[in-house]
């Protein structure tokens, strides 16, 4: 009987539990999801817990362990299903008619049933405007796209709109419709400008009102190299994990009153502000939203290819960790994630596959 060959693949990610393996892990637009699941399940077995990045007090903090890893992907005691650039389903009810709710880049499912969705996002440490500090102080860039933000928000609205948490939703939308009965034209840059400080303040007011129903929603590994150099860190592998309300905080936190009112101009966290503002009063007033026509059709003159961007100097203050200098894994951990040298099925193309490849070839050679 002929053998075959062991296919390659990525630890805990199978034919049995995703729709993405062994050879379709490893493209440009492929291997940089599967890499962060393929952690977060090393580290769920190893018995090892992600940093929580959520809001406490009006501010985006790291809480240790707020969330474990059974938390994000699903225990190992129950039957996990992993879908890799799908529809969350639950939100469809969301949109008005057949409206396409877009894809998201990994969709848990648990005993059958979707349980939740996630961002995903592969950051190095540090960042090109981090890297000229001292060690202590690099972080990585953060790049949201406009459906994480929007996934964000729904995951918030959604919650609300269960009868349980009616008080709660009440409250927020008592303080949207004094807002939105002020703007006439939500696409009138003119118009957003000139309310801009009830715009800010209101969505300041519901973050604080959400910071008791806030979810894991963002995943970030990170990976450290010694500088910006291909050459990874000893102590190189970890995993962030962001609730939905402290992305949308963000947007608050960073927004530059100046930068609008100067230039006349709304950027792009003041365009995200007035989405979701926009979108949360139609869900809690009507049931649904106009997804299409608010984030997609809501550009306000800008690109609609990101919602908002940090750079590793801004990210600190939210990042700040031991793990963040020290990540818990060492390097030699891509020994035990790659399997049946499936690293040889990559391409560089992107800095990570560049430095994957480098360590396992230095690898390959002294062993």
């Amino acid at each position: 009987m002929q053998q075959t060959e062991p296919n390659p693949g990525l630890y805990g990610i199978s034919s049995e539990n995703s729709n993405r393996f062994e050879q379709s892990l490893w493209g440009k637009n492929q291997f940089n999801t599967a890499f962060p699941l393929s952690l977060c399940i090393f580290m769920r077995d190893k018995g090892l817990s992600p940093i929580s990045v959520l809001m406490q007090n009006g501010e985006i903090k790291t809480d240790g362990f707020k969330w474990d890893m059974n938390d994000v992907i699903g225990s190992a005691n129950d039957t996990n299903y992993y879908y890799f650039e799908r529809k969350f389903q639950p939100y469809q009810k969301l949109f008005y008619g057949n409206e396409a709710l877009d894809k998201i880049d990994l969709i848990v499912e648990s005993n059958e049933q979707p349980i939740a969705p996630y961002e995903v996002k592969l950051t190095v440490v540090p960042d090109i405007s981090t890297v000229k500090f001292a060690p202590e102080l690099w972080s990585p860039q953060i790049v949201v796209r406009p459906v994480s933000s929007a996934y964000a928000m729904m995951g918030i609205a959604n919650y609300l709109l269960n009868s349980i948490n009616r008080g709660i939703k009440n409250q927020v939308f008592e303080n949207i419709k004094e807002v939105y009965k002020l703007i006439i034209d939500w696409e009138n840059q003119t118009e957003l400008i000139d309310r801009w400080d009830v715009l800010n303040e209101t969505f300041k007011t519901i973050i604080k009102i959400f910071e008791p129903i806030q979810e894991p929603f963002l995943i970030q590994p990170i990976w450290r190299t010694n500088g910006q150099s291909l050459e990874l860190s000893e102590d190189c592998f970890d995993v962030f994990v962001w609730s939905n309300l402290s992305v949308l905080a963000i947007l608050s936190i960073e927004l530059d009153p100046k930068q609008s009112r100067t230039a006349r101009r709304v950027t792009r966290m003041f365009r995200e502000i007035s989405r979701h503002l926009r979108s949360l009063y139609e869900i809690f007033e009507n049931g649904r939203f106009d997804y299409s026509r608010i984030y997609k059709g809501m550009s306000l003159g800008l690109q609609t290819d990101k919602a908002f961007s940090i750079n590793g100097i801004r990210s600190l203050q939210y990042l700040s960790h031991k793990r963040l200098q020290k990540p818990t894994l060492k390097n030699s951990t891509l020994d035990q994630l790659i399997v049946n040298d499936g690293d040889t099925l990559l391409k560089p193309e992107r800095r990570f596959d560049a430095a994957v490849v480098a360590y396992r070839n230095r690898y390959q050679l002294n062993r």
